[in-house]
């Protein structure tokens, strides 16, 4: 192969009769951002996201789904200021920007991903977690929604403590210095979150132990009489 050309395509979304069915049923959550804005939205749709916890819901008797990764409910998913989207490859600029600098740095997020277009089938492309479309979907296979949080919640109700290093890690300052990082992302970032859910017939008595739960509903409180 000599050549490779990529070209955006723009068609309705009566095209892809999954998205269309997707937007029908949350087309109330969708409507709310606009109106919001005043303007129109970009946001990527994961529809394996819906299929993932529709299925946990049917395979689990009883018990809880947990689930963390990077993103937000339906209002911090519609964020225009933040980029949903991340491209990890061989442009990447990983060598100049720790993980904590990057969520501390002022260049764009678009500026230190890499580009799709460059290297194909080397990248990793990644999107956000719409934490509110999942607590949605479980909803349709018996799980309700015990915790939506910060993914420090972990810890919540237990006696673990992550403030010293493990032993296999004290022989290397340098992956001290690394351990210590990864333990202050976790414990402060705002980045990556938790979702418990809880399946149906599950014992009642249990409730999750954490006192700063986020809400996954939409904010429908700052809506104009226009707007509503």
């Amino acid at each position: 192969m000599q050549s490779l050309e990529f070209h955006e395509v723009y068609v309705p979304v009566g095209a892809v009769p999954e998205l269309a069915a997707h937007l029908r049923r949350y087309a109330h959550f969708y409507a709310d951002e606009i109106v919001k804005n005043n303007r129109g939205v970009v946001t990527y749709i994961n529809l394996g996201a819906e299929k993932f916890a529709q299925g946990a819901g049917r395979i689990l008797g009883a018990g809880y789904v947990m689930t963390i990764d990077y993103g937000a409910n339906w209002d911090g998913i519609m964020k225009r200021e933040i980029a949903h989207l991340r491209t990890y490859g061989p442009t990447h600029q990983e060598e100049n920007y720790t993980d904590l600098n990057l969520m501390e740095c002022d260049e764009p997020a678009d500026r230190v991903t890499s580009d799709p277009y460059k290297g194909p089938t080397l990248n990793d492309v990644t999107s956000d977690v719409n934490f509110s479309l999942m607590a949605a979907a479980g909803e349709q296979s018996g799980l309700s929604t015990a915790y939506f949080g910060r993914q420090r919640a972990l810890m919540s109700g237990t006696a673990i403590t992550l403030n010293v290093a493990p032993p296999e890690r004290r022989k290397d300052s340098s992956l001290v210095m690394e351990y210590q990082s990864w333990l202050k992302a976790f414990q402060d970032t705002d980045d990556f979150k938790l979702l418990v859910q809880k399946k149906a017939n599950t014992d009642e008595a249990y409730v999750y132990p954490d006192t700063e739960p986020e809400r996954l509903t939409v904010n429908e409180t700052d809506l104009t009489p226009a707007q509503r």
